[in-house]
């Protein structure tokens, strides 16, 4: 129960119903949710002032799904693609770089 980011709600409780009837179904309405909170997160970011989002670089497992790239492009409204490098801790380890961290 809760939800903590992009807004802070500990009381905010989990759709999980209807269950779609296939588990292709309900990947799809997952992925669809995390979009949903990506594209959310990057709109409070862009009220506390950031840089506006000009393309989106994905790693991690999330690179492998083509579909869900193509998905979250559609609803971030800018290039999404996989990153050069797709390992989960390489942005990590260029932030660290920048002394961003």
């Amino acid at each position: 129960i809760g939800e903590r980011f992009p807004t802070n709600d500990p009381n905010k409780l989990p759709v999980l119903d209807p269950k779609p009837l296939t588990r292709q179904e309900y990947l799809h309405g997952i992925l669809q949710g995390i979009t949903r909170v990506e594209v959310n997160g990057y709109k409070a970011l862009k009220e506390l002032g950031a840089t506006t989002l000009s393309e989106v670089l994905t790693c991690g497992g999330g690179s492998k799904n083509d579909m869900w790239i193509k998905m979250r492009e559609r609803c971030l409204q800018v290039p999404t693609r996989k990153a050069d490098n797709v390992e989960a801790s390489f942005g990590c380890a260029l932030l660290a770089k920048r002394n961003i961290l």
